[in-house]
C-alpha cells in the first residue's frame, strides 16, 4: 500500500496544486488538515497511519487530495476515505485533473481518457465515469478540481471545456450520491485581484463562477495570502468578505488555507496567520476551512515550508495554533468485541478490508472496492442486468483461525445483495444453522436470484427468491440429481451435478429436457481443496451453444473446458499443469475472464482474459497485494477496454 500512497502525494510537488477540502460545520467553525505523511517520498506505513492520528488533533475533518492520473486512482481513494472514518475522521475527497506546469496548468489525465484536453469526448467521457466511481465512494463532498479559476488564465477555451465536462460530472455523481456536495474551489488571490483591480467589471468576473453553474453545491476557495502579503497582521479584516460577491447564498468553505513557514521569521508569520484565519473566515462566513498540508512535502521551491509540521514530524507552532479549540474527530466505530460481539480469533490483526468486492475496468482502471468484511469472506459477486445491484455470497462459519471461509465449509451461508455502490446491503436468504444458500446467479430478468440451497439433514437443490419479495421456490431439476452451481441464458439452464465425479447437465429452464453433457475422468489421490475430481461452474454462452467450466484433472491442477452443445467436443484451453477457474464469459462471447494461480511466478497469479479458443491470455492490471478470485463482466458491457468487472480480493501480501 504504501507505494500507492507515495504516488498519490506527487500532487503536493508544486504549491499552485496544494488544494485543501472541508465538510460542513455543525457548530460554529469546524477546521481539519490535507493529510500527507512524515517523511515523504520516504515514507512507511507507519507514516501513512500517523498523519490520520495528527489529524485528529488538528481537528474533525481529514482532506484527501489525488491527481487524476494517480495509478490506482479508485484503489487509493478508498483505502484513504476508510483509513480516516476508521479515525473518526470525516473524509473529503477531491479528484485534480490539472497540475502547474511552470506557473501554468495543464491537463493530467490518464492513459485511458485518450488525450489531455476536455475538448476531446473521450477525455470528457472518462472524467465522467471517474467522477461518479469516486461519487459511489460516499464521502460528504466531492471536488473535481482545484484552483481552477489558473486555467483560465491560461487557456480560456480549455476552461469553457472543463466547465462543461464538470457539470456533467456533477450531475452523474449526484445521481450515484445524492448526499454528496461536488464541487471546484477557486483561487482567492486571483478573484480578490480581479474584483479589487477593476470594481465596474464584477459581472465579468462572476462568470468565471458561474460558468459551472448549475453543478456547485458550495463555494470553496484556496488561498495562500503569502504570496501577495509579507506579514498576516496586514491582511484587513474583510480580507474573505468579497466572497459574498461570488456567491451570497452558497455554503462557503475555505481550501488551500496555508502560509509559507519559509525565511528567518517563517514559522513566526505563519503561526500568525493561523492565530487569524478563524476570525477571518467568521467575518466571511465561512463554515469549514482545512490547512493546506499537514506535513511538508518538500524542502525547497514553490511546496516548501507550507505544513504544520516539517517533513521528520516536528511541528511547527502553527500546528497548535491552528488547532486550538478546533472541534475533535469523533470516536471511530466500535469494534465487535466493543460493540458486544464476541471478538473472533485473530480479529485485531487483520484489516477492516481482509476480504472485499471490487469493481473496476477490463484494462484495470477504475477499481473501486464497493463492500469489505474483516472475518468472513465474500465472494460470487454478480451484477444485476440492469447494473444496479449485485448479489454475493457471504460466509459464517468460523474456522480455527477465526475467519470464514468456504474451504472452513459451505453451511451457514447466505445470499446477499446490495446496491452496486455497496449501500443497501441486506441478506437476502439469512444463515441458518447447518443448511446452504450459495453461489447466486441473476435471472434473465433480473428479478429473482437462483442459487443452491441445503436444508439441514437435506439434499442439494436449486431454488429461485424472488427479489422484491422474498418469496422463493423450487427450481425444477432431475429428482436423482444434486444440483448447484446454476447458471441461466435464455430458456437454457445448465448445472453441475454432484457424484463420485462432478459432472454438468443441462435442460430447460422448466427442468425438461434434462441431459448429462461432460463425463469428465476420475483420478487417485487427494486434492489441497477437498473437492473431488470432476466439473464445476458452468456458464452459457451468451447464443447459448457453448459451456464454459473448470475442470480438476488432477489434485493440484484446474483447467477451463468449452464444450461445444451441438457436438459435445471438449477443447481445454489451460495448459498442461496450469491452473485456471471459474470461467465467466463477457456479454459479446468474445472474451471469457478467470482466475489463475502460478506458484512459480506470483506476479502472473491473478484475474485472466482469454479468447474462447485459449488465444490471447492477458492479465488483468490490478494492484499488488490481493489475491483476486471470482471475476464476472458487467451484463452487457462487451469486452472492450472499457468493460466492466466485478470480482473478489483478499489480502494477501505475498502477492
Amino acid at each position: 500500500m504504501v507505494d500507492r500512497i507515495r504516488r498519490l502525494c506527487t500532487w503536493l510537488l508544486a504549491a499552485a496544486c496544494l488544494s485543501v477540502v472541508g465538510a460542513p460545520a455543525a457548530l460554529g467553525l469546524e477546521r481539519g488538515v490535507v493529510v500527507t505523511p512524515r517523511n515523504f517520498p520516504d515514507h512507511g506505513d507507519a507514516d501513512v497511519r500517523g498523519m490520520f492520528d495528527a489529524a485528529q488533533e488538528v481537528g474533525s475533518v481529514a482532506g484527501i487530495v489525488l491527481e487524476w492520473d494517480t495509478p490506482n486512482l479508485q484503489m487509493i481513494a478508498d483505502v484513504l476515505v476508510g483509513l480516516a472514518r476508521a479515525q473518526g475522521l470525516t473524509p473529503v475527497l477531491v479528484l485534480n485533473p490539472f497540475r502547474d506546469d511552470r506557473g501554468a496548468l495543464r491537463v493530467a489525465a490518464p492513459a485511458h481518457a485518450g488525450g489531455t484536453s476536455f475538448s476531446r469526448k473521450s477525455v470528457r467521457d472518462a472524467f465522467v465515469r471517474d467522477a461518479a466511481a469516486l461519487a459511489a465512494l460516499r464521502a460528504p463532498y466531492l471536488g473535481l478540481g482545484t484552483d481552477v479559476n489558473r486555467m483560465a488564465g491560461s487557456d480560456i477555451r480549455e476552461y469553457v471545456h472543463f466547465a462543461e465536462a464538470y457539470k456533467e460530472a456533477a450531475a452523474r455523481a449526484k445521481a450515484a450520491a445524492p448526499g454528496t456536495n461536488v464541487f471546484v474551489s477557486f483561487q482567492w488571490e486571483i478573484l480578490s485581484m480581479l474584483r479589487t483591480s477593476e470594481p465596474g467589471k464584477l459581472a465579468e468576473h462572476r462568470k468565471l463562477v458561474d460558468v459551472f453553474r448549475p453543478g456547485l453545491d458550495v463555494l470553496a476557495i484556496g488561498t495562500l495570502p503569502s504570496i501577495v502579503r509579507d506579514d498576516p497582521r496586514d491582511l484587513p479584516p474583510d480580507y474573505y468578505a468579497r466572497l459574498a460577491d461570488f456567491g451570497r447564498d452558497d455554503p462557503k468553505v475555505i481550501l488551500q488555507a496555508g502560509w509559507a513557514a519559509t525565511g528567518a521569521r517563517g514559522a513566526e508569520l505563519q503561526r500568525g496567520f493561523a492565530e487569524r484565519l478563524p476570525e477571518l473566515a467568521r467575518r466571511a462566513g465561512v463554515e469549514m476551512m482545512l490547512w493546506a498540508m499537514l506535513h511538508d512535502v518538500a524542502d525547497s521551491g514553490p511546496a516548501a515550508g507550507f505544513g504544520l509540521a516539517q517533513r521528520d514530524g516536528t511541528r511547527r507552532p502553527a500546528f497548535a495554533a491552528f488547532a486550538a479549540a478546533a472541534p475533535r474527530a469523533a470516536a471511530p466505530s466500535p469494534s465487535p468485541s466493543q460493540s458486544g460481539e464476541r471478538p473472533r480469533r485473530g480479529s485485531n490483526t487483520r484489516e477492516a478490508d481482509h476480504f472485499s468486492i471490487m469493481v473496476s475496468r477490463l484494462d484495470g482502471s477504475g477499481l473501486n472496492r464497493i463492500a469489505a468484511d474483516r472475518d468472513r469472506e465474500i465472494n460470487h459477486a454478480r451484477v444485476s442486468p440492469d447494473h444496479q445491484w449485485v448479489t454475493f455470497t457471504r460466509y459464517n462459519r468460523e474456522g480455527p483461525d477465526g475467519t470464514s471461509m468456504e474451504i472452513h465449509g459451505v453451511e451457514e451461508t447466505e445470499i446477499m445483495l446490495m446496491r452496486i455502490d455497496g449501500s443497501g446491503m441486506r441478506s437476502l436468504v439469512p444463515p441458518r444453522r447447518g443448511a446452504v444458500a450459495a453461489n447466486g446467479y441473476w435471472t434473465p430478468d433480473g428479478r429473482g436470484i437462483i442459487y443452491v440451497a441445503v436444508d439441514p439433514g437435506g439434499r442439494p437443490e436449486l431454488r429461485i427468491v424472488d427479489v422484491a419479495t422474498g418469496s422463493i421456490r423450487r427450481q425444477p431439476t432431475p429428482d436423482a440429481v444434486m444440483p448447484s452451481d446454476p447458471h441461466i441464458v435464455g430458456d437454457k439452464m445448465v448445472f453441475a451435478a454432484k457424484g463420485a465425479v462432478d459432472t454438468i447437465w443441462i435442460s430447460r429452464v422448466d427442468g425438461s429436457e434434462a441431459r448429462q453433457i461432460t463425463n469428465p475422468p476420475a483420478w487417485r489421490g487427494t486434492a489441497p481443496s477437498g473437492v473431488g475430481p470432476g466439473d464445476y461452474d458452468p456458464k452459457l454462452s451468451p447464443d447459448g451453444e457453448s459451456v464454459a467450466l473448470m475442470r480438476q484433472v488432477a489434485p493440484d491442477e484446474w483447467h477451463v473446458i468449452v464444450v461445444d452443445l451441438a457436438t459435445g467436443t471438449e477443447r481445454s484451453l489451460t495448459r498442461p499443469g496450469g491452473v485456471d477457474a471459474v470461467p465467466e464469459w463477457s456479454s459479446d462471447g468474445r472474451l471469457l475472464i478467470f482466475w489463475h494461480v502460478d506458484l512459480r511466478n506470483l506476479g502472473n497469479t491473478g484475474l485472466w482474459t482469454m479468447r474462447p479458443d485459449g488465444s490471447e491470455r492477458r492479465q488483468v492490471p490490478l494492484p499488488r497485494g490481493y489475491f483476486y478470485t471470482m471475476p464476472a463482466f458487467f451484463p452487457g458491457d462487451g469486452s472492450g477496454p472499457d468493460a466492466r468487472v466485478i470480482f473478489s480480493a483478499k489480502r494477501e501480501p505475498k502477492l
